[in-house]
């Protein structure tokens, strides 16, 4: 089966480059693009392009795609506000960016809040050439970190086996906390090349995870539904903009 990516095509304003994408994605076979726009669900940014526009650069877009030899398509319109949502389910990611500045453009809860309600992994990335060096694993017992987790070895595992994984973890007190983070470890030692457990302690873990992230080179942050909220904390999702942190996680 086809991996199929979500791609809102006016996060990334004028700059949208279809090519950035095919680039990012270069190692998944018979990958499958559907574009939407954002502003459609998220309250639009100043300079939003207007219908003429819109239809002009579905076009162009779709030109390129040809010209490339890629699967891109737009997603169906529809009466019913969140359509993309209902459809997100028949998606393996939805990614946001190559970032170029354009995130502060956007309504930062509104945004995040759409994306919690897809039924798909969500990754944010800075670079297309470089999209993650180091990895970082955020443990929080949440199942939907396993389920991020897998998602980010079906379309990076094989670019990803040379690179560093750490997995940050608070001590789990009950038995089946501890099975857990056994059977993880051993799962993830046959995946990569290095793979290491940093303990953390309970109190503010997003801002240790951070103090980590920041450290590392091109880091990646893998985790569960905390994901989003950590994007919702502004003080810490500015952290993760300026710092140039990808961070993939699942609802």
């Amino acid at each position: 089966m086809r991996a199929n990516i979500l791609i809102p095509v006016d996060f990334q304003g004028d700059h949208f480059e279809l090519a950035k994408l095919d680039h990012l994605f270069s190692q998944v076979p018979g990958k499958r693009f559907t574009g939407f726009f954002l502003s459609d669900f998220v309250e639009p940014v100043k300079n939003g392009h207007a219908a003429g526009e819109r239809l002009e650069w579905q076009h162009e877009i779709n030109t390129l795609a040809r010209q490339s030899n890629l699967d891109f398509q737009f997603m169906i319109p529809s009466k019913e506000d969140f359509a993309v949502v209902h459809q997100s389910r028949f998606a393996d990611l939805a990614l946001l960016g190559p970032v170029n500045g354009s995130a502060k453009r956007w309504p930062k809860n509104g945004m995040v809040d759409f994306f919690s309600q897809l039924a798909c992994p969500v990754m944010l990335v800075h670079e297309a050439e470089k999209p993650f060096q180091d990895i970082l694993v955020y443990l929080d017992y949440d199942v939907n970190s396993l389920v991020a987790l897998k998602a980010f070895l079906a379309f990076f595992g094989e670019r990803a086996r040379s690179r560093n994984l750490t997995i940050l973890a608070s001590s789990p007190d009950d038995e089946p906390g501890i099975f857990f983070e056994k059977c993880l470890v051993q799962f993830l030692q046959k995946e990569f090349r290095s793979v290491g457990v940093v303990p953390i302690n309970d109190k503010q873990r997003e801002a240790q995870l951070l103090e980590f992230a920041i450290k590392m080179d091109h880091p990646l942050i893998i985790m569960g539904t905390a994901g989003k909220e950590l994007l919702k904390m502004t003080a810490l999702s500015d952290r993760v903009l300026e710092n140039k942190i990808a961070l993939l996680y699942a609802n």
